[in-house]
C-alpha cells in the first residue's frame, strides 16, 4: 500500500495526478487494479492521523464497490459515516434497520435487500423498479409488501426511508 501526502495542491492538480497514475497502472499492471482514495484537501498536520484512518476506510469501500478513484469530497452522506469512530454504533444502526432482511434473504434464497436498495434509489417508484428489473408491477408490490412485513416498516414516511438509506450507506462503508 502506498500513501502520498500532498500539500498545497489544488483539487484540479490532484485529479490530474490521479488520472496519470491510473493511466500508468493500466499500461504496466494489467492483472492488479489500482485503488485510489483521495482525502479531503483542507486537512492539516493535526488531523493527519484521523485523515489516514478515513482514507483506509475509503480504500476498503473502493475495493468492495470496485470504484476508483474515490474522492472524499464526492462521498456525500458517507463522509458522516466515515467520521464516526464507534463502529459498534454504526453496526447497531444497520442491525436495527436491515439485519432482519439480510437474515431472511440468507435463509430463504431471496434478494430482497438489493430489491429494497433499488426501490429506495428510485424514491419509491414502483414503475421505475419494474422497468429496471423487467418485472411486472404486481410482483414489485408483492415483494414490497413482504419486505414491509419482515422489517416492520411501512416505507411511507421520510424518516422510515431515511433510516434504511442510512443503513445501506453504513453497510457500504463497513
Amino acid at each position: 500500500m502506498l500513501f502520498y501526502v500532498l500539500s498545497n495542491f489544488t483539487n484540479a492538480e490532484i485529479e490530474s495526478l490521479v488520472e496519470k497514475l491510473q493511466a500508468e497502472q493500466e499500461k504496466f499492471m494489467s492483472v492488479n487494479k489500482l485503488y485510489i482514495a483521495v482525502s479531503k484537501t483542507d486537512c492539516n498536520i493535526k488531523s493527519l492521523s484521523k485523515t489516514y484512518q478515513i482514507v483506509l476506510k475509503m480504500l476498503k469501500l473502493s475495493q468492495r464497490r470496485n470504484i476508483s478513484p474515490m474522492f472524499y469530497e464526492k462521498l456525500e452522506i458517507k463522509k458522516l459515516i466515515l467520521a464516526v469512530d464507534d463502529n459498534s454504533l454504526l453496526e447497531s444502526i444497520y442491525n436495527e434497520n436491515l439485519r432482519k432482511l439480510e437474515i431472511y434473504d440468507r435463509d430463504n434464497g431471496t434478494d430482497y435487500l438489493n430489491f429494497l436498495r433499488l426501490y429506495l434509489k428510485y424514491d419509491g417508484s414502483v414503475q421505475k423498479v419494474a422497468e429496471e428489473t423487467f418485472v411486472h408491477r404486481n410482483t414489485i408490490n408483492y415483494q414490497l409488501a413482504k419486505i414491509k412485513k419482515i422489517l416492520g416498516n411501512n416505507l411511507k414516511t421520510f424518516e422510515e426511508r431515511f433510516k434504511l438509506i442510512l443503513a445501506f450507506e453504513i453497510k457500504d462503508v463497513l
